[in-house]
């Protein structure tokens, strides 16, 4: 298999103007509604001490047609060891790159299939690190002993990946190719179900995190050192589909906050209320 270096990645999230006015919004969300994590853990799908995430994104400011382009981000959950629980990819995309409601949660690394959405897997399909690398260091990526983390993360909605949605009749070019030149402009519907376009949250991402301790902590994962690129069409360039002319914009973040109560006592009331997110901006 090819291998795309962290400084290669460096190159094609660097090579690109600057947008403003418009910005790159992601989130972390608990698929199942679960606001908290009962000590000792429940039976049921928001008692039973596994938290089911999804990365959402969105493009906020911009017109109908931008959309998501190229991202990168480390999913860390400070001061949570790796001995309190297993992290894992989450099965995101069906075999023809639309998602997957993966209503069971089950888990799936393979590339375009779990961890990123179908549509980003262009880089991790070169390089498998760039789907997330669980607990260890790689690249440009150190792990942190001590926390619990998924690092090197990077989408690129280019190639093959991206053909599987735009290219519904195997003709290697995006439906809405002219049929001459270089350029496309983008489907409004899939800029907007799957890129984020138009104000339009879509998932990026999907994990999962199984506790194995039980005991009365507060748990929060936050997104960090995010990037993000936009774009408004499409181009082909040495013979890869990809984002035309991306831009860069500032991005801002949302973590989630979980609570452990002991059981029956008042710090379950206070901490049931801290899944309100936390947020950043990145310039």
């Amino acid at each position: 298999m090819r291998t795309l270096s962290s400084a290669a990645l460096a190159v094609i999230l660097a090579t690109a103007g600057t947008a403003y006015g418009q910005t790159v919004e992601f989130r972390i969300v608990e698929r199942q509604g679960q606001t908290s994590i009962p000590i000792p853990f429940g039976a049921t799908a928001t008692t039973d001490g596994v938290l089911n995430f999804a990365i959402q994104a969105r493009v906020t400011g911009g017109t109908a047609s931008q959309f998501l382009g190229n991202f990168s981000f480390d999913i860390v959950a400070a001061g949570e060891a790796d001995s309190n629980g297993t992290l894992t990819k989450l099965l995101t995309s069906n075999v023809d790159g639309s998602y997957a409601a993966n209503t069971a949660q089950s888990s799936n690394g393979t590339v375009g299939r779990g961890g990123l959405s179908a549509i980003y897997a262009y880089l991790a399909g070169i390089g498998q690190s760039f789907n997330g690398l669980i607990n260890t260091s790689g690249g440009t990526f150190t792990n942190t002993l001590g926390n619990q983390e998924i690092g090197l993360i990077a989408g690129s909605p280019t190639g093959n990946s991206l053909l599987l949605l735009t290219d519904t009749g195997g003709s290697g070019n995006p439906d809405t190719y002219p049929g001459s030149g270089t350029a496309a402009p983008i489907d409004p519907t899939i800029a907007s179900t799957y890129l984020g376009a138009g104000g339009n949250f879509v998932d990026v991402y999907r994990f999962k995190y199984t506790l194995t301790l039980a005991s009365t902590r507060v748990i929060t994962f936050n997104l960090v050192n995010p990037t993000a690129q936009i774009a408004s069409s499409l181009l082909l360039a040495n013979g890869v589909w990809g984002p035309a002319n991306p831009l860069n914009v500032p991005v801002t973040t949302s973590g989630v906050i979980f609570g452990m109560p002991a059981p029956g006592s008042a710090f379950l009331l206070s901490l049931a209320g801290l899944t309100a997110t936390w947020r950043r901006r990145t310039h």
